[in-house]
């Protein structure tokens, strides 16, 4: 993706915020996380290389997530070689990168040798998770009257990484059915639901993603998706509006006035006044 506009970046910024405060423990990855560092880097050649998440630790050191559906081999290990060594380089920092692989990956590979250096990952591996499980037993769970806590609830937003038949789509649906469901603080179901969000894109195609439209609305999330883009469009309207407003009163000042004085009361360019001389030489002429 070349562009980002500045809703994504909040969702995955909020995705990533949720990342290090909850799911580090889950992976038993020890070290405290100070910030959230950039994803994206560009090179000499103008590549622009956007990575999953970049975690700030308190030793001062980067640690890059990926997370992956497909064992890229070699290729990948290049690529995330990569990431490191601009990252790296660009920052100043050194960075070790962690990758989560989905549940039909079992023995990906995790080293390369080239020259001099061999290069690492450390591979965390979801196949060992089953999916249908950890839905079956939240849902036990509530049918004996039980509330979820947050600890039951964040092992869902890495439900499409596990092993296990149940459809993608269905365990981005139960996800957020559940985070809908139950008492949690608005701050914490808008982080899990911009994970999960978060995720599902880069899992799911595009078909996929369009089925969820209506339901993902519906959400936390996607009130606060729907209030932003409100107010984009609110804010272009008016600039939109006021646009129009002037080039109306410049129009209406044709033949009255001075060109000069046109431009500087209105200020709009020369260009635009010799457009709206010709839209008016043009309508003059219609019968």
């Amino acid at each position: 993706m070349d562009k980002r506009n500045q809703t994504e970046d909040k969702v995955l910024k909020r995705a990533a915020k949720c990342f290090a405060d909850e799911l580090l423990r889950y992976f038993n990855i020890t070290g405290t996380v100070s910030g959230i560092a950039p994803t994206e880097s560009i090179h000499l050649e103008l590549h622009r290389m956007y990575e999953d998440f970049n975690l700030i630790m308190g030793d001062g050191s980067w640690i890059h997530f990926e997370f992956q559906s497909s064992d890229g081999g070699v290729a990948d290990l290049r690529r995330f070689r990569t990431y490191e060594a601009v990252t790296s380089q660009q920052y100043g920092v050194p960075v070790t990168t962690y990758v989560l692989y989905s549940g039909q990956i079992r023995q990906p590979k995790t080293e390369l040798t080239e020259g001099l250096n061999t290069y690492r990952i450390h591979p965390i591996l979801m196949s060992d998770q089953d999916a249908n499980d950890l839905f079956e037993n939240l849902q036990r769970k509530k049918d004996c009257g039980e509330s979820l806590t947050k600890e039951d609830l964040v092992p869902l937003t890495l439900s499409l990484l596990m092993g296990g038949s149940m459809p993608m789509t269905d365990r981005v649906t139960q996800t957020f059915r559940y985070l809908q469901e139950e008492p949690l603080e608005k701050e914490d179901q808008r982080n899990l639901e911009a994970l999960t969000y978060a995720l599902a894109t880069k899992f799911l195609d595009q078909s996929a993603m369009k089925k969820l439209e209506g339901m993902i609305k519906m959400t936390e999330l996607g009130q606060m998706l729907y209030n932003d883009g409100l107010a984009d469009g609110i804010r272009q309207g008016l600039s939109q509006g006021i646009s129009q407003g002037i080039l109306s009163i410049a129009r209406n000042l044709l033949g009255s006035v001075s060109d000069e004085f046109i431009i500087e009361k209105t200020g709009i360019t020369p260009e635009q006044l010799q457009e709206l001389k010709e839209e008016k030489a043009s309508a003059d002429k219609s019968p």
